[in-house]
Order: C-alpha cells, then sequence, then structure tokens
C-alpha cells in the first residue's frame, strides 16, 4: 500500500507533466487540470510505541546511524533537515537551522548523550555527520533517500517494516503534549505554523484537551456547585 505523502507526490507529478506538456504545445487540453488529490486509503503516521523504538535502537547496528536516530527522535527534525548536520549547527547543547521546507529557524535543546555522540562522529566528506557529500553530483535528495533506505532495512530488522522516518517527529510531538507543552511552543521547536500542528496531530491535541479539561474539573468546589444545581 503506498502512503498518502506518496500518493499526493506522484499525483503532483503527473499534474506538473500534463501542465508542462500543454504549455509546450505537444496536447492540446490538459487532461490532469482538475485532478484531485488522492484519498487517503490507509491511516496516518503513527509515533512509534515504546516498544518499537526499544526494537529499533536494537537493531540498528552501525553507530553513525545510532546517532542519527537518536538525533531524529530528541531533535524533531524532519529527515531532509536532520541529513544536512553539521557541527556548525550546534550551540551550548542546541540544534540550530533554518528548515529546509518552511525556511522557518529552528533551535532545539538536544540531550547531552545526543550532543556527545554527535562530537564523537567523525565527519564526512564534505564537513556532514550523515551527508558524504562528493562533488557536486550529491544533492540533499540524494542523501535522504540513501538515509530512507537504511533506516527501511533497520526498520525490517526491528520488525517494523512499514515504519516511516516520520513517525519520529510524530513522538517528538505526542511526548511534548503529554508533557502539556503548549502548541505555539510545540509548532516553534518543530519549525511550522500552529495550523499545521493543530491539523496534522489533531488527535492527540483532543487527548490534550482531555487532560487539561480533567485538570480544571478537579478545582471545582463541588459543595457550591450542588448548592446552584437547578436540578434539585
Amino acid at each position: 500500500m503506498i502512503p498518502r505523502g506518496k500518493q499526493i507526490q506522484k499525483s503532483e507529478r503527473l499534474k506538473a507533466f500534463f501542465r508542462y506538456a500543454h504549455e509546450a504545445g505537444w496536447i492540446p487540453t490538459n487532461p490532469a487540470r482538475h485532478l484531485k488529490p488522492p484519498k487517503a486509503n490507509s491511516p496516518g503516521v503513527v509515533a512509534f510505541t515504546a516498544e518499537e523504538l526499544n526494537s529499533i535502537m536494537t537493531a540498528c547496528q552501525d553507530e553513525r546511524l545510532k546517532t542519527f536516530v537518536l538525533v531524529m527522535r530528541y531533535s524533531g527534525l524532519a529527515i531532509g533537515d536532520a541529513v544536512q548536520l553539521r557541527p556548525d549547527r550546534l550551540d551550548a547543547g542546541h540544534l540550530t537551522l533554518r528548515r529546509t521546507k518552511t525556511g522557518k529557524a529552528v533551535r532545539v535543546l538536544l540531550p547531552i548523550v545526543v550532543c556527545n555522540r554527535l562530537h564523537a562522529t567523525s565527519l564526512l566528506e564534505g564537513g556532514y555527520y550523515f551527508w558524504n557529500r562528493k562533488g557536486g553530483n550529491s544533492d540533499v535528495q540524494t542523501a535522504t533517500g540513501n538515509m530512507r533506505r537504511s533506516l527501511r532495512r533497520v526498520f525490517r530488522a526491528a520488525g517494523v517494516p512499514n515504519a516511516h522516518p516520520h513517525q519520529f517527529r510524530h513522538l517528538f510531538v505526542r511526548e511534548h503534549l503529554e508533557q502539556d507543552v503548549s502548541i505555539e511552543t510545540i509548532a516553534d521547536l518543530l519549525g511550522n505554523s500552529v495550523k499545521i500542528i493543530e491539523k496534522h496531530y489533531s488527535n492527540w491535541v483532543s487527548s490534550r484537551q482531555r487532560k487539561l479539561d480533567e485538570a480544571v474539573q478537579r478545582t471545582w468546589n463541588t459543595a457550591e456547585l450542588d448548592r446552584y444545581d437547578l436540578r434539585c
């Protein structure tokens, strides 16, 4: 089953091709002009469970790849941003960069263990931790694709063959919501807008709201409310 993200990507490429063919005069009309985005035919990407995460770390035999997984898990970075990390992106225990997709500045504190692992990781050609940038033929899309393939092998070995790297990002969000971190703060940490967080993480936002409602209810003076209950 093709993930929804891949379905949308293929749909956009198809529309772009027919748009170009029409504008170039190859075809009289654009048959993909009114093509609608594909509907989701599978559940959305969800966060890793504790058991899945433990299995992934156990299956990750390569120390560089294990460091990459820890960076993804504790930074919430998208995979395309994580592969571009260099030493100058580390500042007093923080990862500081601009997201490739949104252009927004991101500054997130990393655990000292993860920082130490990064400092101990030898740099590849080009000065990156996870991108072996050899000459002008190596671009970030290639590096990201290579890392995805490496992670797929780990996911299969861990017994979660249908896992997706974005699940590390979802895990980051879920854990922050569970600790009552505000949606605005999470959006800043991810380099996204509040609207995007509410859209893509609505289930967890709802769960968080229920938790907040329960906290508010515990403060209510039930004896006082009973005195003014119209049903009594």
